[in-house]
């Protein structure tokens, strides 16, 4: 369990969307193995933490089957958790934007900018350009610009 931890605090270190999801499955399977009876409860509880494992797995190495980098990855995530988004918009136009946004938070990148208010207002501005340049989010919402624009996302 404490491999899964690490890997885990591995993964929020650049990908904050596939870290929460986990964290809370996570969370989940550790309270199940406390709260425990007898031996076919620990024999759920492995079971749940092989398949986790495996899920965790096939998420981290998505970025690869994807062509990103672990950046752009981090930006798909972000862009297409939402599902309503997912049925609008195509992966290869995510693919596209999560690529253009990568690009653009290293270019724009300066020392300190998350800690300075007119760089960050630069790197806002930068980012809904390119938002705008996809037209996304294609349902206006709101929630997804937040996501798109905070700093942990961009710090990826």
């Amino acid at each position: 369990m404490r491999v899964l931890k690490q890997k885990l605090q591995d993964v929020k270190k650049t990908n904050m969307t596939v870290s929460q999801t986990f964290s809370k499955r996570f969370e989940k399977i550790l309270e199940k193995y406390n709260n425990r009876n007898d031996y076919t409860d620990v024999y759920e509880v492995f079971e749940e933490l092989l398949k986790f494992k495996e899920e965790l797995q096939a998420a981290i190495e998505e970025e690869k089957q994807l062509g990103l980098t672990e950046e752009e990855k981090a930006f798909f995530d972000v862009l297409g958790s939402d599902p309503d988004i997912k049925k609008l918009m195509e992966d290869e136009v995510l693919i596209q934007i999560a690529k253009d946004l990568a690009k653009t938070v290293k270019e724009n990148r300066t020392h300190d900018w998350d800690k300075k208010a007119q760089a960050q207002a630069r790197m806002r501005l930068e980012i809904k350009k390119v938002l705008r340049k996809y037209d996304y989010p294609p349902n206006n919402s709101r929630k997804r610009w937040k996501m798109c624009l905070s700093k942990r996302s961009c710090s990826a």
